[in-house]
């Protein structure tokens, strides 16, 4: 009788386990490409790198033109989303 609960339990365990580990992985993370920070960029880079960042996370990044530089460029505002769990 101890030995069948022990597997109840082990089988349990392990059928638990796989649940969690399948939920975590459904789980998506924001993502942000590689962009050195330690170095200077022009204007072209970092607003390429602010594009790049609203197009892999576009259910939190929002982008939104809030001006024009003195040399006619867009200045962008960017907004960021709260994120909401949804199990």
């Amino acid at each position: 009788m101890v030995v069948v609960r022990l597997l109840i339990y082990f089988a349990f365990i392990a059928v638990s386990s796989n649940y969690v580990d399948s939920r975590i992985i459904r789980i998506k993370k924001p993502e942000t490409p590689t962009f050195d920070f330690s170095k200077y960029h022009g204007f072209p880079q970092f607003e390429q790198y602010l594009r790049n960042v609203a197009s892999m996370n576009p259910a939190f990044v929002e982008l939104r033109e809030i001006g024009k530089t003195h040399q006619g460029r867009s200045l962008l505002g960017v907004k960021v989303r709260q994120f909401k769990f949804i199990a």
